[in-house]
């Protein structure tokens, strides 16, 4: 019986361990890794059809060829769909976007915003 509590307790030490190690690389990944976008690019059934710059704030009405309709909002480097023809709206109620590789998506309309980050050819530091 002695043997079953050690081993119970070394599994809940490694668990916890675990859980501590998945915990701190997402807050990194959220808070510190990700990189903010410069630019929102709209694909309407997989073409991109519009690209506008994160930070100049507008509305901005995206229609598709079978009468959808979805009205995208871009404030202060950050981006969310605010109004949609499609049935469930559920791609109004994915929040908003601000991040390089974030996306809303509507299936109804196959409309997909994604950010997209800066230029690779932008240079932020310079080494020796």
């Amino acid at each position: 019986m002695v043997k079953d509590k050690k081993k119970t307790k070394a599994e809940l030490i490694l668990v916890t361990g675990l859980v501590i190690v998945a915990g701190c690389i997402y807050l990194y990944l959220h808070f510190v890794g990700a990189v903010k976008g410069a630019k929102v690019q709209i694909l309407v059934d997989g073409v991109v059809t519009q690209e506008y710059d994160l930070y100049s704030n507008q509305t901005v009405a995206i229609e598709t060829e079978n009468g959808g309709q979805n009205i995208l909002v871009i404030d202060n480097g950050e981006c969310y769909l605010d109004d949609a023809n499609c049935p469930d709206k559920l791609c109004v109620s994915q929040g908003i976007i601000s991040k390089s590789g974030q996306s809303i998506i509507c299936l109804p309309h196959k409309v997909v915003i994604t950010i997209e980050g800066a230029d690779e050819a932008e240079v932020d530091t310079i080494a020796k």
